[in-house]
């Protein structure tokens, strides 16, 4: 059941947790998105090789088996072309709240159970409305994680652990 998450480019420590806390929940993926408020560049080979290491680290600590990928892209449109089909949910506060398996499109039965999950998390101050729109129009259902303010790193960890947890209860 593969979970990949979409992450607008956060500071290196954000992105450091992220991923060495994102494995061991299971992430199959992450992409560390150049969005228009993240006013970074995508990460570049040396720190991707870092970014291996921590979830190396993780996958042991974890007992998981499988390395996930980790990439950067230059743009959100980027992101979303190498993204998998399947569900996708991006954290909104517009959006309704939680994931459950009738908002996911999915029922109990076995086969449906094996969708894939694509999640997208804004960089700090969120995505802009084009990006929101944007997103929407790739078919992303907007996801509300409360009425808090979240970092990056929260609501990305926040999104996989609802996602774990509809997953779980399948």
């Amino acid at each position: 059941r593969p979970i990949e998450i979409l992450v607008g480019m956060p500071d290196w420590g954000a992105i450091e947790q992220i991923v060495a806390h994102g494995v061991p929940l299971g992430v199959s993926a992450f992409d560390f998105v150049r969005c228009e408020r993240s006013g970074l560049k995508a990460l570049g080979s040396q720190r991707l090789e870092r970014l291996g290491r921590i979830a190396r680290a993780g996958l042991k600590q974890s007992r998981r088996s499988r390395l996930p990928v980790i990439r950067s892209s230059a743009s959100l449109a980027e992101a979303v072309g190498q993204a998998l089909v399947g569900r996708r949910f991006v954290a909104s506060p517009a959006g309704a709240a939680g994931i459950h398996a009738g908002a996911a499109g999915m029922s109990v039965r076995p086969e449906t159970s094996q969708a894939s999950f694509t999640l997208a998390v804004g960089p700090p101050g969120g995505f802009l409305t084009e990006e929101d729109e944007f997103l929407l129009g790739e078919g992303f259902s907007p996801i509300s994680l409360g009425p808090s303010r979240l970092t990056t790193e929260t609501a990305a960890l926040t999104l996989v652990s609802l996602t774990r947890n509809l997953l779980l209860s399948m």
